[in-house]
């Protein structure tokens, strides 16, 4: 990350998943982001949005968006009507909405559950 951020001046994105400790990784987020290393662990009221402008001007807008389960964006967000993965990714997405630049592009960077997909040993089971 160093030799991208420091040497090659390349901006690199991180969002906390759910293997990660997002206290952990946000630790000194606002300093590293001041060299271009952008990490958000915990989910916030405010999602994190980045702004990278290219060489020839072009804007585009990085929302950090870390996993999360619905009791801790419930809490987080102060919305008690977040039943689901689904509802709390949709209700940090309607967090972002209003905020979006329309002069900017827009990209979401985020860690969620999905449904559907294929299992790998790397994975384990949610339960409630």
């Amino acid at each position: 990350m160093g030799k991208l951020t420091l040497d090659l001046g390349v901006p690199v994105i991180v969002v906390a998943g759910n293997h990660d400790s997002p206290i952990r990784l946000s630790y000194m987020s606002g300093v590293m982001g001041q060299v271009g290393l952008h990490v958000v662990g915990p989910v916030g009221a405010e999602p994190t949005g980045v702004p990278i402008t290219t060489k020839d001007g072009t804007t585009t807008t990085f929302w950090l968006l870390a996993y999360t389960d619905p009791e801790t964006a419930r809490c987080e967000l102060a919305n008690p009507d977040i039943p689901s993965h689904e509802a709390a990714l949709g209700a940090q997405i309607d967090l972002i909405r209003p905020r979006m630049d329309p002069e900017h592009y827009h990209v979401i960077v985020g860690h969620a559950f999905v449904t559907g997909s294929t299992v790998s040993e790397s994975e384990r089971p949610l339960s409630v």
